[in-house]
């Protein structure tokens, strides 16, 4: 009976290992989506791309949107960009040594270098087809104060909802749950949003003031620290 006992812990301690490992492969084995800004010289933003994205293919990596970003708001404390990009990878990039290399290369050629790695529950939804010129991007970062999460995701979809009943709303293309940062402290997300034009998002937020007001109220009620980059994306 002893001996039939501890053959049932072990094989549950190895079925419970299991899962877990299974567990653990399957979030891996999930697309990591990487969000880039940093400080060109002399308007070299594009030839920086351009020869980091040949690295980048070996790496597994996909370059999604690239293009100028022109400053933020908020209470991060984040040095002059202006330039950006979104990549996903099949593996994570900041953890890989042949990376480094890239990273080494951004930092010579570049100012102000900020990356942010995690995955991402909307990119995968792209058609490969999709392109983001002459849309006008909002890179939101944020840090939860945690206080209510779950008032906190019924207060989000409501702003969804409400947001997306007028004229001239933004779309979020890419949600970011952040597990690394290299040049800034780590936010906990990362929310890629876009409208069709800058005139749109200019329309939306002149046209809806109350609106305007409760996402403002989301922010003080759910967040400790956020800031808003504005870009617009080559490809």
């Amino acid at each position: 009976m002893i001996k039939e006992s501890i053959m049932k812990i072990r094989i549950g301690m190895f079925c419970a290992l299991l899962g877990y490992l299974t567990a653990s492969q399957a979030v891996y084995a999930q697309q990591v989506s990487i969000f880039g800004m940093f400080q060109a010289k002399n308007n070299t933003q594009s030839m920086i791309i351009g020869q980091m994205e040949q690295k980048l293919k070996a790496l597994g990596c996909i370059v999604l949107r690239e293009g100028k970003s022109f400053g933020g708001q908020g209470n991060y404390q984040l040095q002059p960009t202006n330039s950006f990009f979104v990549l996903t990878c099949e593996q994570s990039f900041l953890t890989q040594k042949s990376a480094q290399s890239v990273i080494t290369t951004l930092n010579d050629e570049t100012h102000n270098l900020v990356l942010l790695e995690g995955l991402d529950s909307q990119t995968s939804k792209l058609p490969s087809t999709d392109t983001g010129t002459n849309r006008s991007y909002i890179f939101k970062l944020g840090h939860y104060n945690n206080i209510s999460p779950s008032q906190r995701d019924l207060d989000l979809a409501k702003l969804n909802t409400s947001a997306q009943s007028v004229e001239h709303h933004y779309m979020t293309e890419a949600f970011i749950r952040v597990h690394d940062a290299y040049g800034m402290e780590r936010p906990d997300e990362l929310v890629v949003i876009y409208y069709n034009s800058a005139d749109d998002g200019q329309k939306f937020r002149n046209n809806n003031p109350e609106l305007m007001g409760k996402i403002g109220q989301f922010n003080n009620d759910h967040l400790t620290r956020f800031s808003y980059i504005a870009a617009e994306s080559n490809r």
